[in-house]
């Protein structure tokens, strides 16, 4: 199954099955978490790998925010929440990902909530 496969099943889904289904991918995908690399490229380091994939998802969370407000104030509350659901879900495995492989750093993006 591909990507865009994937999408269309989940949009199929009821709202009421959604957090099942993202709790089972989440389940699945932790098990088969991707370990760091071993060597990083010339001139990186862990600390700047850190910094990145926190503000990319933190950019990812302010995004989906936006889209979820934007999509409340046009009367569309299905897609608000599922922007809202996909938002809260990115950060809470950024926060366990980040703990698991950083450390216990506090995320700039756990301030989110």
């Amino acid at each position: 199954m591909n990507r865009e496969e994937l999408h269309k099943l989940i949009d199929q889904l009821p709202d009421d099955k959604l957090e099942a289904a993202f709790s089972t991918l989440i389940s699945v995908s932790e098990s088969a978490a991707l370990p760091l690399p071993e060597k990083l490229p010339a001139g990186g380091n862990a600390e700047d790998l850190h910094k990145f994939l926190d503000t990319f998802t933190s950019t990812i969370g302010t995004v989906l925010y936006d889209l979820s407000e934007t999509a409340k104030r046009n009367g569309d509350k299905v897609s608000a929440n599922r922007y809202d659901f996909s938002r809260k879900k990115i950060i809470e495995n950024w926060m366990l990902y980040s703990r698991k492989n950083f450390g216990a750093r506090v995320s700039p993006v756990s301030n989110e909530e």
